[in-house]
């Protein structure tokens, strides 16, 4: 019965795991606020994407692009219209051909964990909302295709990552928020979930705090509750156009694992 008790544990925990890698690297916008619907991707048929269909009150789906050369953007629009779609993500691993530039060249970095990241020293959790850290949340996506796409407005990208801080302070987009402080207020913040492959969700800093090492020692901190949990990697999704955060990350040992190409088709 222990054994069997040890292994449930194990499970579980892998589970979990499993479904926060889901959250910070799926194709979908849900991060773990919602659950898209099944789908097979090898009918090449649009996804219909429920929790971000209710998030923003209008139909959303998702294409995923194969390997195919015979994409088609005309007839992806008409399908959308029949399927009363307002907004597609589509989602390619090569830049395509279309009249339509891509919103996000979505790129993760990844870096392996080793012994010497045991040293660094671990930063306070937070655990409470606070204005302060609402800020912080809104500066992590100031380059995120929701930032930058006019027709979701500024407005919904601010109510969609007040709800991803509120989710990873309550352990359900993440397992932990981890904080800065100069004189008891947070300077900046790095989101955290453990598995095999360590994950960041957001990660921001204070720009009126900017060049003292901040970024750094939340990296750092990152490093080592990624140790400290057994990973044997950390990732970080970033976009590429956001070259100071590239610059960043390729500085503490980071290189690109992945790219996708996201385009956002209004129909």
């Amino acid at each position: 019965m222990k054994l069997a008790s040890i292994l449930l544990q194990y499970f579980l925990k892998r589970q979990k795991s499993k479904e926060k890698l889901w959250a910070l690297h799926s194709v979908s916008l849900s991060l773990h606020l919602g659950k898209a619907s099944n789908s097979n991707s090898m009918k090449r048929t649009i996804e219909y994407l429920a929790w971000d269909s209710d998030f923003f009150g209008y139909r959303i789906g998702r294409f995923l692009v194969g390997g195919e050369d015979d994409f088609n953007i005309e007839k992806l629009k008409e399908e959308s219209r029949t399927e009363g779609y307002r907004l597609v993500y589509i989602f390619s691993k090569k830049a395509l051909d279309i009249n339509i530039p891509p919103i996000d060249i979505k790129v993760v970095y990844s870096r392996e964990i080793t012994a010497a990241d045991s040293g660094y020293p671990l930063l306070p959790q937070a655990t409470k909302a606070t204005d302060t850290l609402y800020s912080l949340a809104f500066r992590s996506g100031k380059y995120s295709r929701f930032r930058l796409d006019e027709g979701i407005g500024r407005e919904a990208f601010e109510r969609m990552y007040k709800r991803w801080m509120d989710n990873s302070l309550a352990g359900t987009s993440a397992d932990k928020v981890l904080k800065y402080e100069i004189d008891g207020k947070e300077a900046g913040f790095i989101t955290i979930s453990y598995g095999e492959t360590t994950n960041i969700g957001l990660l921001a800093v204070d720009e009126k705090y900017g060049r003292r090492g901040i970024g750094s020692a939340l990296m750092e901190s990152a490093f080592r509750e990624a140790f400290d949990h057994g990973a044997r990697n950390i990732a970080v999704p970033t976009q590429k156009h956001n070259v100071e955060a590239c610059a960043f990350y390729e500085k503490k040992g980071f290189k690109v694992t992945d790219t996708t190409y996201i385009y956002h088709l209004w129909v």
